[in-house]
């Protein structure tokens, strides 16, 4: 292969000279004639135009499909939030719904309670007003001594009737609440009151308040 001499490469045009090509092996990779130059920036320049261009096309595709997730979570966050607050909602209702029942069933349950409570104490209250009646008729029966006379109380199912030593016929005695005292009044035949009798000790002793103001000892004999 010739080799060319530096002062004929100097001789030379510039664009000559870079035309030529060069014997060392270090220079051959730098072979590019001016034409091949300017093609290969166009081409770099061509290469980034599009690679600036594929960038943009990225960047939009990256945007667009970051605003759809976005768009995509935040729509899914208001329906799960919607949905949890309608259960809520719900459940509240069906709560409430119980809470009344229950309510309902508990005053039911009270009035029943009452109506049972009222009834005992009702039947309790006869039981005893019967035994009372049973037991005062015969805790009165006796002969009694007034002062210095005697009488004897008998009952009846119409009446207690009392019956003078002296004298004749009747009278009536009635029980009668007097103030915070049970006492039990005698009337004669005519209704007309004679007085009335006060019991202690379970009916053992007493006082005859007789209708003229006088008081007697009241002693039961049998």
């Amino acid at each position: 292969m010739k080799i060319k001499k530096i002062g004929e490469i100097q001789k030379k045009p510039l664009s000559e000279v870079v035309k030529d090509t060069y014997a060392d092996k270090n220079l051959r990779e730098f072979k590019i004639v001016p034409e091949d130059r300017t093609k290969y920036f166009e081409n770099q320049s061509n290469i980034n135009s599009i690679s600036g261009i594929n960038n943009s096309s990225s960047k939009k595709i990256y945007y667009i499909l970051g605003g759809i997730l976005i768009f995509l979570i935040i729509s899914a966050t208001i329906y799960l939030q919607k949905m949890s607050n309608e259960e809520s909602v719900n459940k509240k209702i069906i709560y409430s719904g119980k809470s009344e029942q229950d309510n309902k069933a508990e005053e039911n349950e009270i009035k029943k309670n009452k109506q049972e409570i009222n009834y005992e104490i009702s039947k309790s209250d006869k039981v005893n007003q019967n035994s009372n009646e049973d037991i005062k008729p015969k805790i009165i029966n006796g002969y009694y001594q007034v002062g210095n006379v005697f009488c004897t109380i008998e009952t009846n199912r119409n009446a207690i009737t009392l019956k003078w030593n002296k004298g004749s016929g009747y009278t009536k005695l009635k029980e009668t609440v007097q103030g915070y005292d049970v006492v039990y009044k005698e009337y004669d035949s005519g209704g007309i009151e004679c007085g009335y009798f006060y019991f202690e000790n379970g009916f053992q002793s007493g006082n005859y308040y007789r209708s003229d103001g006088k008081i007697f000892k009241v002693k039961k004999i049998r």
